[in-house]
């Protein structure tokens, strides 16, 4: 009887004295812990910006480490005064935590510097544009992209076009109110119809493969223009063609004689038919060897216009002599 007395009163006052020790460490826990809702900042003079701590409602105490880089009000308000790292701290009744503070200058931007004006695209062709931050240090600058007709051109978030459609479109790219703007011309490919077209030459044997007509009236059997031969005539030998009119030029496919001594091609583009005149190069290229495929395409690595195409002929596999079979020159159009 007395046992279970014993055990009638000792069981509550357990448990009220578990109860007590329970409501101690939630109390000490409460204490230890404080809490903020940022780990760190990212200030620029001048900014500020509101903390707060939690257990919500109770007195904490806000100190910054250094008050010429920041400083901190007892609401937790941050106030970033000069250039620094610092933190702010925030404790209650001994226990705390501390926030990293970085404080820079901002700097704005006051210029898009771009890697190109323009760009020229084929249907499918992908070209990554540069745009850089004038001053290069400018604070915090993003570049936005757009393209003024995505059916011609589309652009990615990073500057990357991508040719679509034939056409003539622009890209912009972003800052605020700064922009700048590539222009972006999708053109085609056409091969051009050589009637009427006439050519010059530095020397020939017209007796040998049918003279420098050969080289341009549209007959791909082993017919060509040779240079001189008996007496030889040393290269490099020279081709100038008349195609009547101004056209911009993207390609040139040249075929040589199938004995295959012609071996470096020399393209320039010009105004005048003087061999020895004002030419600017359009392109160039050199066959493997002597054996190599017969036909050699040259894309110019910028198209170029002019009336006058000249060829040169500096080198051989069969020194001096060079023969070729035919010219095709490629134009674009873009619409």
């Amino acid at each position: 009887m007395k046992a279970r007395f014993f055990m009638y009163i000792c069981i509550p006052l357990m448990g009220c004295f578990l109860a007590g020790c329970d409501g101690e460490v939630k109390k000490d826990a409460l204490e230890k812990y404080v809490y903020v809702n940022k780990n760190s900042l990212d200030m620029y003079i001048g900014d500020e910006v509101q903390l707060t701590a939690s257990p919500v409602g109770e007195s904490f105490v806000w100190s910054s480490e250094s008050e010429e880089v920041v400083s901190v009000s007892q609401t937790g308000l941050v106030k970033a005064v000069g250039e620094g790292i610092s933190s702010v701290a925030v404790s209650l009744d001994g226990d705390g935590t501390k926030i990293d503070v970085r404080v820079r200058t901002f700097i704005p931007l006051t210029d898009i510097s771009l890697t190109t004006a323009s760009v020229m695209l084929y249907i499918g062709d992908r070209r990554q544009i540069w745009a850089y931050p004038v001053p290069e240090n400018a604070s915090d600058v993003t570049f936005t992209w757009r393209s003024e007709n995505p059916g011609i051109a589309t652009v990615d978030k990073d500057g990357m076009v991508t040719a679509v459609a034939r056409g003539i479109t622009a890209v912009t790219v972003a800052y605020g109110a700064i922009e700048k703007t590539v222009s972006v011309s999708v053109p085609e490919l056409y091969k051009c119809d050589k009637s009427g077209w006439s050519i010059e030459v530095s020397d020939e044997r017209a007796d040998d493969g049918g003279g420098k007509d050969k080289a341009i009236d549209g007959d791909y059997s082993d017919r060509y223009w040779h240079s001189q031969w008996g007496p030889d005539v040393a290269c490099p030998h020279w081709a100038v063609i008349d195609m009547k009119e101004t056209r911009e030029i993207a390609r040139i496919v040249t075929q040589r004689r199938s004995n295959g001594d012609t071996k470096t091609l020399q393209y320039f583009i010009g105004d005048s038919p003087d061999a020895d005149g004002d030419w600017t190069m359009l392109t160039e290229g050199a066959y493997a060897s002597s054996g190599a495929d017969h036909t050699l395409t040259l894309d110019a690595a910028e198209p170029l216009s002019g009336r006058y195409l000249k060829l040169v002929l500096p080198d051989s596999f069969r020194n001096p002599y060079t023969a070729i079979c035919e010219i095709d020159v490629y134009g674009l159009m873009y619409y």
